[in-house]
C-alpha cells in the first residue's frame, strides 16, 4: 500500500545512509555479486577465521566511476528500517560523496579533496579531474589527527598546494579549515 501511494503521488523514496566505515570498492568489470560477502570477510574479517559480516551486505555501482562499493548494514538496523519503510533505498556516505564530487563539469579542475568530518572520524575522497584516486574513512575524532590525515594524503597522492583544491563538507568546522589554510590555498568550506 505504501509503496503504491509513493508511486502514484511521485513520492521520492526514504533513503538509509550507511555511515559505517566498513566499505569498499571494486572495478565494475572485476565485480560479482555472489562474491561481495567474500570481499568484505576478507577485508573485514577478524584475521583468523574470517567470519562474515555481521549485516546485510549491500553493494552499488557509481556508473560515473565504473566501480562497485559494497558496505553491510548492522542486521537489526536493516531489518527495522525495512518493516518501517518498505521501499527505503540503501545507500552508503561515500557513494554520496562519490557521486556529488564526481561532476563532469569538474574534470578540468585538476586534482581535488573531499574531507567530511564526522563524530566517528573523517571521510577522505580524491579526484584528478573525474578519476576517483582515494576513497577511505579514519578513525579520529581528534582534531590533529584529521589534519595529519589530510595533510598525509594530499602529500602522499601529489596534490599541489597552490593548484589544487580542498573541499571541507562540514562548514561549521571552522578550526580545520583554519588549521589546513596555513599549507593549502584552495580550501571551499560548505
Amino acid at each position: 500500500m505504501h509503496k503504491k501511494l509513493c508511486m502514484q503521488n511521485n513520492l521520492p523514496r526514504p533513503k538509509y545512509i550507511n555511515y559505517s566505515k566498513e566499505f569498499t570498492c571494486v572495478p565494475a568489470e572485476f565485480f560479482d555479486k555472489d562474491n561481495r560477502v567474500s570481499y568484505m570477510r576478507f577485508l573485514f574479517g577478524d584475521g583468523k577465521t574470517r567470519l562474515a559480516p555481521t549485516g546485510v551486505v549491500m553493494h552499488q555501482r557509481i556508473a560515473i566511476q565504473n566501480i562497485v562499493l559494497i558496505h553491510a548494514v548492522p542486521k537489526e538496523e536493516y531489518d527495522t528500517v525495512k518493516q518501517l519503510y518498505p521501499g527505503c533505498e540503501f545507500t552508503h556516505i561515500m557513494v554520496q560523496l562519490i557521486d556529488a564530487y564526481s561532476n563532469p563539469l569538474n574534470a578540468s579542475a585538476g586534482k581535488r579533496m573531499v574531507v567530511n568530518p564526522t563524530t566517528q572520524g573523517i571521510d577522505i575522497v580524491c579526484f584528478e579531474r573525474n578519476k576517483l584516486l582515494l576513497a577511505n574513512h579514519f578513525d579520529n575524532t581528534k582534531m590533529e589527527e584529521m589534519v595529519y590525515f589530510t595533510l598525509f594524503i594530499w602529500n602522499h597522492l601529489g596534490f599541489n598546494q597552490e593548484a589544487d583544491t580542498l573541499y571541507i563538507t562540514d562548514n561549521k568546522n571552522m578550526e580545520l579549515k583554519s588549521k589546513l589554510q596555513e599549507y593549502i590555498r584552495h580550501i571551499v568550506a560548505g
